[in-house]
C-alpha cells in the first residue's frame, strides 16, 4: 500500500507503534530509536526487493514465525544490521553488535510492531512532494519528548525556491553540501531538481544525521552524511579524506581532493546557537 497522506502515517507512529512501546515501558528517546530502527529495516527490505523484483519481502510476520520466534527476530534484526552498514555507512563491526530492540521482550515487541508496517510501502514517501520522512520523524520526536530538543526543519517551499533560484538543474552532476543538514530538507529538494547531484551533508546532531540518511535511502541516493561539527578547520572535515568518504561512485571521489570544491552550498544554519571568537579563532 502506497502512503498518500503523511498525517495518517504520523498518526500510525504515534497512536499505534508508540503506544505498543509504552506498554513495555519504552518511552521518549528509547521509543524514538526503536521506531527509527524498525523503519530503517523496512526501507532496506524494500530496497532489496526493488533491485530483485521476484524476491519475497522479509519484513513481515509469516505463519511459520509463530512457531519459530527466534528465526523471525533474527530475520528482522539482520535487516536492521545490514541497513546500518549499507544505508547508514556504519562500521560493520559496530553495526553487528547492535540490536533492533534492546529489551527483555524484544521478540514479542517486534511481533507487535511489524504487522503495522508490513503492508505499507515506505519508499512511496518520496512521491508526496516534501521532506516527508524528515517531517514525519521530527514531528513524531517532538510529540513523544517532554520538551523540544531544539531540532527544526526548513519548510519544503523555501528549499524548493532556493534550489530553483540558484539553478541546480543547470549543471551536470553538481556537487552540493549542506553543512547543517538536519533531516536533509535542502538535500532532498536538490535531488528532486537534479537526480545526478553528488550530495554531502554535515550536522553535529546524531539524530538529525540518522534521519537524513534514512531520507537519502528513500531517494535511493548514495550520499555522504556525517555527524560532525562543520565549524571545525576545513582540513579536518571528512569529505577531504578519501578514507572517510562513505560512498565512492564516479566523481564523488573528487570531493575527497582538496583542489576540488562544491558547486553549491545550501543551508539554513541554527541561528539559536551562540559561538564566540575564542571557540573558532579563524
Amino acid at each position: 500500500m502506497e502512503i498518500t497522506n503523511s498525517n495518517e502515517f504520523k498518526k500510525l507512529l504515534k497512536e499505534k507503534l508508540h503506544q505498543e512501546l509504552r506498554n513495555y515501558g519504552i518511552i521518549e528517546g528509547d521509543a524514538f530509536d526503536v521506531i527509527v530502527n524498525v523503519l530503517l529495516a523496512k526501507i532496506y527490505d524494500e530496497t532489496l526487493s526493488d533491485r530483485r523484483p521476484n524476491r519475497e519481502l522479509e519484513f513481515q510476520v509469516k505463519p511459520e514465525d509463530l512457531s519459530n520466534l527466534n528465526d523471525f527476530y533474527n530475520r528482522i534484526n539482520n535487516l536492521f544490521k545490514n541497513a546500518s552498514i549499507e544505508l547508514l555507512g556504519e562500521d560493520p563491526k559496530v553495526a553487528n553488535q547492535k540490536e533492533i530492540v534492546n529489551h527483555l521482550n524484544k521478540v514479542e515487541i517486534l511481533l507487535k510492531l511489524v504487522p503495522y508496517l508490513q503492508g505499507i510501502r515506505l519508499m512511496s514517501l518520496k512521491f508526496l512532494g516534501e521532506d516527508s520522512m524528515g517531517d514525519i520523524l521530527l514531528d513524531f520526536m517532538h510529540s513523544i519528548y517532554r520538551q523540544s530538543r531544539g531540532m527544526f526543519f526548513t519548510h519544503p517551499n523555501i528549499c524548493k525556491f532556493v534550489c530553483k533560484s540558484i539553478g541546480i538543474n543547470d549543471i551536470k552532476s553538481p556537487k552540493i553540501i549542506d553543512p547543517s543538514c538536519g533531516s536533509g530538507a535542502f538535500l532532498v529538494e536538490a535531488l528532486k531538481e537534479n537526480q545526478s547531484a553528488i550530495i554531502v551533508g554535515i550536522d553535529n546532531n546524531a539524530v538529525a544525521t540518522k534521519i537524513c540518511k534514512i531520507n537519502m535511502a528513500i531517494y535511493e541516493k548514495s550520499a555522504n552524511i556525517y555527524t560532525e561539527n562543520a565549524l571545525t578547520p576545513l582540513e579536518n572535515l571528512p569529505f577531504l579524506d578519501k578514507n572517510k568518504v562513505q560512498h565512492i561512485d564516479g566523481s564523488t571521489f573528487q570531493i575527497a581532493k582538496e583542489q576540488y570544491g562544491f558547486d553549491f552550498i545550501l543551508s539554513n544554519p541554527p541561528f539559536s546557537v551562540e559561538i564566540t571568537k575564542s571557540e573558532y579563532k579563524d
